[in-house]
């Protein structure tokens, strides 16, 4: 424990589960805790949170778990951060007027998106499933009892933030995605004709700015102390960025989540066509980001469908089923034993902006082995993975070194394999709970015991470093370019099934 005593507390709500992290000043995780929650798919394309039970009921569960571990009268300062960019319509009274709708892998504003891109293109870059305004417009098209009590559109974190202190903001790396209703340097809002009211969106702040002390009903709800001060929110994504050590130009960190992410910092903003950009977390510096729809989803979803076997094995008191999947997948060889995968079972967003794309396992013969299918879902992970990069890269961007953090960081196999394919080295922290650990980092920030996100950001160390196997480099490849080739060839096929999908 450091001398003075002081805790930090960093929340993080996530897609399929909540988590938290207490430090000390020095950033030494003295305590954490993990809780799963669900989310609810009503009808294809969207995808939603219950805001009351998922974000708040979560971070309560989060914060007295920690409670049972620590003194919470200890914690001097706090901040969350959250899925994002999210669209949860909220009253007068901070209340969800509505299930909270998620990020890209939800799709029901890309109609309104491609219309928008048709008719009024913004700063030479493309709505997508991942910009919030297409999906403001879907709430005051189709649910217009919903619009008409709407007093604020949050985000995750802002609406923890809000029930913690009162005050309703959100940072400018997570405003980024809120385009064209922000000014390029982050700096305001901007009005656009007959669309949003700027009066509905959040205040704007610093990603380290206090925001203020929770209230004393919050304190009371919490167990925290009356005066601990509240860090401005953010997206998980960039709090995962912190946890992992990223922090400076050049800096690349890979979320291995339900989903995939990736942040590229920079010294300078570019735009872009294919990528999302954004002021970053300290002044003067950007992002340019990308994401996939699945990624640790695609081993879950395997596990659940063919992974009965390693799940009771995990029941009778064994290891966990993911840890006995990743042994499986290490009895197959490079390459699948011939088998390929699509890994677009929700479609796609970065690279292909493609939110009807499909999946698909190709090559299956009578000798293909669940191994076999497992390793191919691994690879296909890579290969997702390796085309963002590469895309960065033909865009100017080109990362100084990759840093792995989230759950799927702690599955060696597809850590190894992604190395392989893409060529690079990646470290990874001692703590893969990321984003948590990087909300107590930037909590400290707000405190003034660091200068910068980047620079508490640097006190994070990886514990290892792993590195591509050299002899594989030509193999992936030429592996690479048929999964390329497959995507391609398989699109309007796969469009056909969908069509049909049903009689």
């Amino acid at each position: 424990m450091a001398p003075d005593g002081r805790l930090l507390l960093g929340v993080d709500i996530g897609t399929s589960s909540a988590k938290g992290v207490v430090t000390d000043a020095v950033g030494t995780i003295v305590a954490e805790a993990t809780r799963p929650h669900q989310v609810r798919t009503p009808e294809p394309g969207h995808y939603e949170h219950d805001a009351e039970e998922d974000w708040w009921g979560g971070f309560l569960a989060i914060v007295a778990d920690l409670g049972r571990q620590v003194e919470l009268s200890r914690v001097a300062a706090l901040s969350v951060s959250g899925i994002g960019p999210c669209v949860l319509p909220v009253d007068d009274e901070g209340r969800p007027l509505r299930p909270a709708i998620l990020y890209g892998i939800d799709t029901r504003g890309v109609a309104i998106a491609e219309r928008l891109n048709r008719s009024a293109p913004v700063d030479g870059r493309k709505l997508d499933s991942q910009a919030v305004w297409p999906k403001i417009l879907w709430l005051e098209e189709n649910e217009p009892e919903v619009w008409a009590h709407t007093h604020r559109i949050l985000g995750c974190g802002g609406f923890l933030t809000l029930r913690l202190t009162g005050r309703a903001v959100v940072d400018r790396y997570e405003a980024g995605s809120y385009q064209p209703l922000l000014e390029l340097d982050g700096s305001r809002w901007r009005g656009r004709d007959g669309t949003v009211p700027r009066d509905l969106l959040p205040e704007l702040v610093g990603s380290a700015d206090v925001v203020g002390a929770i209230t004393t009903w919050a304190a009371e709800q919490t167990g925290l102390p009356e005066g601990c001060l509240v860090i401005a929110p953010t997206v998980d994504a960039a709090a995962e960025a912190t946890g992992a050590g990223a922090g400076e130009p050049g800096d690349l960190m890979i979320m291995y989540g339900s989903t995939g992410f990736f942040i590229l910092i920079s010294a300078e903003h570019r735009d872009s066509t294919t990528f999302w950009t954004a002021p970053f977390l300290d002044a003067g510096t950007f992002s340019v980001a990308g994401g996939t729809n699945t990624l640790g989803t695609l081993l879950q979803w395997f596990r659940d469908e063919f992974g009965g076997t390693e799940v009771a094995d995990e029941r009778r008191g064994g290891r966990t089923a993911f840890e006995s999947l990743m042994a499986l997948g290490e009895q197959s060889a490079p390459g699948a034993n011939g088998l390929l995968a699509l890994p677009y079972f929700e479609g796609e967003r970065t690279p292909l902006s493609d939110p009807t794309a499909r999946g698909a396992v190709l090559g299956i013969s009578l000798s293909s082995t669940r191994a076999d299918v497992y390793r191919a879902l691994v690879e296909a992970i890579a290969f997702t993975i390796k085309d963002n990069l590469d895309a960065m890269t033909a865009e100017g961007h080109e990362p100084r070194r990759l840093l792995a953090v989230g759950g799927g960081a702690k599955n060696l196999l597809l850590l190894q394999v992604v190395s392989d394919v893409t060529g690079l080295a990646q470290s990874v922290p001692d703590n893969t709970i990321g984003a948590a650990r990087g909300d107590a980092l930037r909590a400290a920030v707000g405190l003034g015991d660091f200068s910068t996100v980047a620079a508490a950001a640097a006190t994070v160390r990886p514990a290892r470093t792993i590195r591509p196997a050299a002899d594989l480099a030509a193999f992936y490849r030429e592996r690479f370019d048929v999964f390329k080739d497959a995507y391609a060839s398989t699109r309007s096929v796969l469009a056909r099934l969908r069509a049909s999908a049903s009689a």
